[in-house]
């Protein structure tokens, strides 16, 4: 089982996933290129999308694998639409969590909520924007701002030191201290400012071959989304069946679009349902582990 984190993230977002299923698989949670630890290339070009799906790929075989459970978040999630059109024998089993397929057409409400990728396109303000004060902006968008998890307790006694009346999370030092990297606020506001050239003037074969293609994706996939997601509307997960033809759908009431931190257990009960539904446990493995 592969777990792909999305912006601005860590494998640390799948902390409650790697412990709920190393019992039975053999889990691995990974920093994408430009994140953590991992290498930070110059250019935008080395966040395309087509190569972000060929690092899932090769991580896979690296890992010693022939195929995968891949369970992907937000940008994640985006890439592990393509890799699943591209690497299709790669994947055994494929569980998004908020994260639209890029056939899906945006209305006005989705623009409305996608204004920042415009704005990322910017050179240099937005990481100027996303790093001020501390990276505030990042503690805004998942502890204290509207996009903020929904649910009480999400951030757990388990991850805040308190210091007085104070709490502060373990989410400061984790992402805050990773986004401040040299270059790793470039890296990652990359990702935007690459994919708006896919889809735009400079697509690639592996995805224009994706976004052209009639059929409908064959792999077995659930996806989950937070009804409270303040980035990406419901209207985006009610157009996903259209492009794959064994799905299960489901939309989390009172849920961020952080659904794996925001309601874990939930969300956690789900995969293990469809999983015991279509596939086999890989037991070759007690741990759980990340890969930076």
């Amino acid at each position: 089982m592969l777990l792909v984190h999305g912006f601005p993230e860590l494998w640390y977002s799948w902390r409650w996933q790697l412990e709920a299923f190393k019992e039975d698989y053999e889990v691995v949670a990974f920093d994408l290129r430009g994140y953590g630890q991992t290498e930070k290339p110059k250019g935008k070009d080395n966040y395309r999308i087509d190569r972000l799906a060929d690092d899932i790929a090769s991580l896979v075989k690296a890992l010693g694998h022939e195929s995968c459970t891949l369970v992907a978040h937000d940008w994640g999630g985006v890439i592990s639409w393509l890799t699943a059109h591209a690497y299709g024998s790669l994947i055994d089993k494929l569980v998004v969590i908020c994260a639209p397929h890029p056939k899906c057409e945006y209305d006005l409400d989705q623009y409305k909520r996608s204004w920042y990728i415009l704005a990322f396109q910017a050179p240099l303000l937005p990481e100027i924007m996303l790093t001020a004060n501390d990276c505030e902006a990042l503690d805004a968008g998942a502890r204290t701002g509207p996009s903020a998890m929904k649910t009480d307790g999400a951030i757990t006694a388990h991850e805040v030191e308190r210091k007085g009346s104070a709490c502060v999370a373990v989410y400061q030092s984790w992402y805050k201290q990773a986004f401040q990297q040299p270059y790793a606020a470039t890296a990652a506001v990359n990702y935007y400012r690459a994919y708006i050239d896919v889809v735009t003037t400079r697509p690639s074969p592996a995805f224009h071959r994706m976004v052209q293609d009639p059929e409908k994706l064959k792999i077995p996939t659930l996806l989950l989304w937070g009804g409270d997601d303040a980035a990406l509307g419901p209207q985006l997960a009610h157009q996903v069946p259209q492009f794959v033809e064994d799905i299960e759908v489901h939309i989390l009431d009172r849920c961020s679009h952080w659904a794996q931190q925001d309601r874990p257990s939930e969300v956690n009960t789900i995969i293990k349902k469809f999983l015991s539904k279509t596939s086999r446990p890989l037991t070759s493995s007690k741990q759980g582990t990340h890969v930076d």
